[in-house]
């Protein structure tokens, strides 16, 4: 299916894949698509976190719910807690009041199985300092980041003096010199968002960590019948 561009057998040790909100045309950012995954056997389920106006953090795909919008969080995070291995990528849209995110999450002793994504360098101080939740740098990788390995280098000592746990990029201009650069430094790499299968192939080409999708069981299967 890959030829010999691509062998799973080079894909990092417990790489995952994570279902996106929505995934495979499941309501997004419900308590019914969460476990949904759940019951599929997924290993990383994403949820995106925002704020109501009085602080109260919520799942919805928008920068600020208003006063009653989005899924309570509290009620997403009592779902996933069900599944005893999951692990939540919590997208979030807003720093509004991360402290209740960090509430929420040890209420349901879930705190060695959360990380955000959605963290911007600009966002980044107020993670550091409003919340114990380790994070994944969100950078949008362009073309001419990976030509030079001295750019990836600095990249990658970028991350880890902001003290990210992880690079999250979209997949387009990601390559195998991208990776194995942030490999060599300590640092895994998730790609988003790969929902078709010439986008899969394109990433798992690279032999990132994490791949992103809404239709996880087509890049699960695209993997499983691979060399």
């Amino acid at each position: 299916m890959f030829g010999k561009k691509f062998n799973k057998m080079e894909l990092p040790e417990g790489y995952t894949i994570t279902y996106h909100a929505g995934f495979m045309g499941t309501e997004p950012n419900t308590t019914e698509s969460l476990e949904k995954a759940i019951e599929m056997g997924a290993k990383i389920v994403e949820m995106d976190v925002t704020f109501r106006n009085d602080g109260t953090p919520v799942i919805v795909h928008a920068d600020s719910a208003g006063d009653k919008g989005g899924v309570l969080f509290d009620e997403a995070m009592k779902a996933v807690a069900k599944s005893e291995g999951i692990m939540v990528n919590l997208d979030i849209k807003s720093v509004q009041n991360l402290p209740a995110v960090d509430e929420t999450v040890k209420k349901y002793g879930m705190m060695d199985r959360v990380f955000y994504t959605g963290v911007w360098e600009k966002w980044v101080e107020t993670v550091k300092t409003t919340s114990e939740i380790p994070y994944y740098l969100n950078y949008n990788v362009k073309k001419s980041d990976v030509k030079n390995p001295a750019d990836v280098i600095a990249l990658a000592d970028k991350l880890i003096s902001l003290g990210a746990c992880g690079l999250n990029s979209n997949f387009a201009f990601a390559n195998r010199r991208l990776v194995e650069i942030m490999h060599k430094k300590g640092i895994p790499v998730s790609l988003w968002t790969c929902n078709t299968k010439r986008t899969m192939k394109k990433a798992l080409k690279t032999y990132p960590d994490n791949i992103t999708s809404k239709e996880p069981k087509v890049l699960e299967d695209l993997i499983r019948y691979s060399k």
